[in-house]
């Protein structure tokens, strides 16, 4: 969403401290399940092909893969930023590893609890909520790593990385901390796009009125981009509201034959 003022008052929000450039740059682009956090979700795009879903939440722009029984979930900001990647097996198995307590750490789906967790990572621990079975390691001090296990087996069932203010966004910390920051929609639906073939950026004022699109990926027939062009561009969305007020902001949307 493209809420300026409002994401500058969230990271003062959320920040504990302004690191000095050195950290800044030493945590810009972190590798999560073959992802670039700090990176463009293009570069993912380039490696993945499109994403089987794209979405406009509170919570950012989910572009979302599945493969290798792993459900891949890049969460991004107006500028297709990744700021978060959320990762979930689709059945059982499967794992994702990250750099943690000064080493290389696989996390295995189904069979790290959270008991293991907490005394393998305490010294990296930041925020729990027991009853939501969710756990939060600080990385750096940019960025964070949200666990979740299921509460029948506390087993790990979803780990999420991302920078401090999307972690907290997506509820892994302080819910106090969390903003009233809330998506345009579609007729009071979220804006969602199945099996996308090209990707389309759409910029709306805080009427809901469409004033720029920008065609990022081809679907592969300019005639067809153009024509959805001209389509939004009689369209009116909800707009995105901060703190109960109207604000500018951008969705993407998918671009399909």
């Amino acid at each position: 969403m493209r809420i300026s003022h409002a994401l500058g008052i969230l990271a003062l929000a959320l920040a504990l401290a302004t690191p000095p450039p050195a950290v800044r740059a030493a945590t810009e682009l972190t590798n999560f399940a073959g992802i670039g956090v700090g990176g463009s979700v293009l570069t993912a795009i380039a490696a993945r092909g499109m994403p089987e879903k794209l979405a406009t939440l509170d919570t950012g722009h989910h572009f979302t893969w599945t493969a290798d029984g792993l459900t891949v979930d890049a969460i991004t900001n107006d500028e297709a930023v990744v700021r978060a990647v959320d990762v979930a097996p689709q059945g059982t198995g499967g794992s994702v590893s990250v750099e943690l307590a000064g080493k290389r750490q696989r996390l295995a789906f189904g069979v790290l609890t959270a008991a293991q967790a907490d005394a393998a990572f305490s010294e990296s621990a930041d925020y729990a909520d027991l009853a939501a079975h969710t756990r939060t390691y600080m990385v750096t001090p940019l960025t964070e790593l949200a666990l979740s296990f299921d509460p029948t087996t506390d087993v790990l069932k979803r780990a999420v990385f991302g920078d401090r203010g999307t972690i907290s966004l997506l509820g892994y910390l302080r819910a106090d901390l969390m903003l009233p920051l809330h998506a345009p929609q579609d007729r009071g639906k979220p804006i969602v796009s199945l099996s996308p073939k090209g990707l389309l950026r759409v910029d709306i004022d805080e009427r809901g009125i469409v004033r720029k699109e920008t065609v990022l990926l081809t679907g592969g027939d300019p005639a067809a981009d153009a024509a959805l062009v001209k389509a939004l561009d009689a369209r009116t969305y909800d707009p995105a509201r901060f703190a109960d007020r109207r604000v500018k902001s951008t969705f993407y949307r998918g671009i399909t034959p």
